[in-house]
């Protein structure tokens, strides 16, 4: 880690070391992809941004892909998609990314919600879908010692360290977020440049090769030639003699006879004819027609109107309520805020987060750099330096042998020398085997290990942040505040009001959607299963006369109600809940939560079908059928089968057999026939 002198503070170092950090790295890396991902991160790091997103030029279809991007949002998954240059043949300068790719220049907006000469309506709908707020944006070209911009990179939400407050992007940071992007495009051209060249070289050894393929291809192919016109030669000239040897067998049949034939003749036989379908012939007969008429039925209830759905919102974070911006039962509109909640400890956490994130980051790139870290730098010096010992006490333990077999110098002296040597070669051992236990650290193993923990760091980080952005609770729907039911020993509900004490987690509201109704209610026994889910419902009521509201049935119960059925409850009932969707403004003036509700469930219906009455249907086992009047005499007719449908008390669908028109011959008596 660099060493900074006492005049700078503790976020200029922090800024400084991301900047040597990322200029170390690029100038080793040559994938491009992890080049990117190595600016991107450091630019937030040293920004303290929200999330950002890092464009790359796509010069063949016109437009910014983007290559690495992390907002923090409730639907990670939605990623931002490519940014046309151009629309309709004219520079996009409506785009604040796509501006910055084509000009070259830096924007850098306080609140692009308020920015003008840019549309942010594509980021407007983000937030809302998201339940974001995009506030401060930083938008810089990664422009390469050619002037010629790579891509963009553009962040989003700068975050005061200290609070947590979203603010804006300052001068100094924008000038070390652009020199950042100017190295990072000179280090992607040159690593570009080097990917090409290996490539070209790659490509020339691969012609060589083919080359050299081909060659030994067209050698063999000749050889093959060769002998496939040796076996042609030979084939032909046994064809030759096949030939003259057929030619004097034909020879032979011709002079010793002729071929006779002879033919047989068959007489067809058919059989044809069957007898004709029985007319039933009934004695005093009634006709009847065919007729399309509207078919249907249903089943009466009554309910209580309540709203569509009911969203319940929590406290995001603990602490007491600051201000309340709403009244019990009355209206209120998406967005509108409704409670603000002291956040002084949950800033206290997302300090204590980002502590541990930097920490755990700083960990990751020692840990991604690890051989030409610190401590292996530290054991690699070690070794030197007992290798270094080791080799003079060789030196000192040879020359005092020699010495000894001179009868110089004393055995005591020799011996001396010599367990030297045994030592230095012991520190020696000792300090290689330390370096392997240390490069062991750095293995995939531990590698993932602290990369996990980069990544719990950076998750609570962001929950954090997301707490204190909704420490300011909106409303996510227009509807009417429901006061909440008394929550376990409490004995009545609770009431918020400035003050309150709030749980993380607990149920501060909820809000009644009032764009439809929803309506409970019960059926018996006998209709549930009469019951679909879908059905069509006509709701009426006696305190909005006039009004039909269309609905459906939403659920049903699969359990009786505990209340009802068993042991001498009463009838079972099961519980149904029946939507609609949808209320006019004139509807929504006269129409209440509360008011009791007339429910029509049509449980079948069919405007065009076809009917008979129920005693000309005759019905046999599993089948049905009528007798259809035919052309002929007075009362002739057919016996034919029909399909049934739905039945009343006195008529009967005709689904198939007959059409509209026919007619149908009856008799108040049915004659069998065999």
């Amino acid at each position: 880690m660099a060493d900074f002198s006492p005049g700078f503070g503790d976020n200029d170092k922090r800024i400084l070391q991301n900047v040597i950090q990322v200029g170390l790295s690029l100038s080793s890396e040559q994938e491009t992809g992890k080049m990117l991902k190595l600016v991107y991160n450091a630019a937030i790091a040293i920004s303290n941004s929200d999330g950002g997103t890092l464009y790359i030029c796509n010069k063949e279809e016109k437009v910014l892909d983007f290559e690495v991007t992390q907002i923090v949002m409730e639907e990670p998954d939605m990623a931002p998609p490519p940014v046309p240059l151009y629309v309709e043949g004219l520079p996009n300068h409506s785009n604040a990314s796509s501006y910055v790719a084509l000009t070259g220049e830096t924007v850098n907006l306080p609140d692009v919600y308020e920015a003008k000469g840019f549309n942010f309506e594509g980021t407007k709908k983000y937030d809302m879908a998201c339940d974001y707020r995009s506030k401060s944006m930083l938008v810089v070209p990664l422009k390469n010692h050619k002037k010629e911009v790579l891509g963009v990179l553009q962040l989003i939400n700068a975050m005061d360290l200290q609070t947590g407050d979203l603010i804006e992007f300052s001068k100094e940071i924008e000038k070390i977020i652009s020199s950042l992007a100017s190295q990072a495009a000179v280090a992607i051209t040159e690593a570009q440049l080097i990917q090409r060249l290996s490539q070209e070289i790659k490509e020339t050894k691969k012609l060589e090769e083919a080359e050299k393929e081909l060659n030994e291809k067209l050698r063999n192919a000749f050889l093959e030639t060769n002998k496939a016109n040796e076996k042609l030669t030979g084939a032909l000239k046994k064809i030759k003699v096949v030939r003259r040897m057929a030619f004097l067998f034909v020879l032979i049949l011709v002079a010793a006879g002729g071929i006779f034939g002879r033919s047989y003749d068959f007489l067809p036989e058919s059989i044809t004819g069957s007898p004709a379908a029985p007319i039933m012939q009934e004695g005093p007969s009634q006709t009847v027609q065919v007729m399309t008429q509207p078919i249907s039925s249903s089943i009466s209830m009554t309910g209580t109107l309540k709203p569509l759905k009911v969203v319940n919102l929590v406290s995001p974070v603990s602490g007491n309520i600051k201000k309340v911006n709403f009244e019990y039962g009355g209206l209120v509109k998406k967005k509108q805020v409704l409670v603000n909640v002291d956040s002084s400890e949950m800033q206290v956490k997302s300090r204590d987060a980002y502590s541990t994130y930097i920490k755990a980051k700083e960990k990751f790139e020692e840990m991604e750099n690890w051989k030409d870290g610190s401590e292996v730098t530290k054991t690699r010096r070690s070794i030197a330096k007992a290798k270094l010992a080791l080799e003079t006490a060789k030196k000192n333990f040879e020359d005092t042998e020699r010495l000894f077999k001179k009868d110089i110098v004393s055995e005591t002296e020799y011996n001396s020398s010599k367990q030297q040597y045994i030592s230095q070669q012991m520190d020696f051992q000792s300090a290689e085997e330390e370096l392997q236990a240390i490069l062991s650290k750095g293995d995939e193993k531990n590698k993932t290990i602290v990369q996990n923990e980069l990544k719990n760091a950076q998750a609570r980080l962001n929950e954090t942040r997301t707490q204190l952005r909704r420490s300011t609770v909106y409303a996510p729907i227009s509807g009417v505040i429901l006061q909440p039911s008394a929550s376990g020993g409490e004995k009545g509900p609770k009431v918020l009001g400035v003050g309150s004490p709030a749980k993380e987690g607990e149920l501060l509201l909820s809000i009644g959607d009032l764009s439809g109704f929803s309506i409970k209610t019960k059926v018996d026994e006998v209709d549930v299963t009469k019951v679909q889910v879908g059905q069509k419902v006509y709701v009426t009521g006696d305190a909005f006369p006039g009004i039909t509201l269309p609905g459906k049935v939403q659920t049903i119960s699969s359990q009786a109600g505990e209340s009802q059925g068993g042991y001498g409850g009463g009838a079972p009932s099961f519980d149904m809940n029946i939507v609609v969707d949808e209320l006019t403004p004139e509807q929504k003036e006269r129409i209440f939560i509360g008011m009791s509700a007339n429910l029509e469930i049509i449980i079948y219906e069919n405007p065009n079908a076809l009917v008979l009455p129920v005693n000309v249907v005759e019905v046999m086992g599993d089948k049905a059928f009528v007798n259809k009047k035919t052309p002929g005499p007075e009362g002739a007719s057919e016996r034919v089968e029909v399909k049934t449908g739905f039945t009343t008390i006195d008529s009967v669908e005709i689904v198939d057999g007959l059409k509209e028109g026919d007619e149908v011959v009856y008799s108040m008596s049915f004659s069998m026939q065999p």
